[in-house]
């Protein structure tokens, strides 16, 4: 079986994919995100791979915290 979260879950693939689509929104040329081994979409991954700081770039966060995802 899956072994025990110990962690926050990550968010779901609902609010990632919307996430997505806000940044899109912006003109953002985001690549559609991957389900990793568990089913759940990696978004980091994605961002990462747009060469984008999420942490400096408004857009993002105004997306991010649109979603409720900005903790931290």
């Amino acid at each position: 079986g899956a072994p025990p979260a110990t962690e926050s879950p990550p968010a779901s693939n609902e609010q990632i994919l919307k996430v997505v689509d806000c940044l899109r929104s912006r003109g953002w040329e985001i690549e559609d995100p991957t389900q990793d081994q568990t089913g759940g979409l990696n978004l980091r991954e994605v961002i990462g791979s747009s060469g984008v700081d999420i942490r400096t770039n408004e857009e993002a966060r105004a997306c991010f915290s649109e979603m409720r995802l900005n903790r931290g």
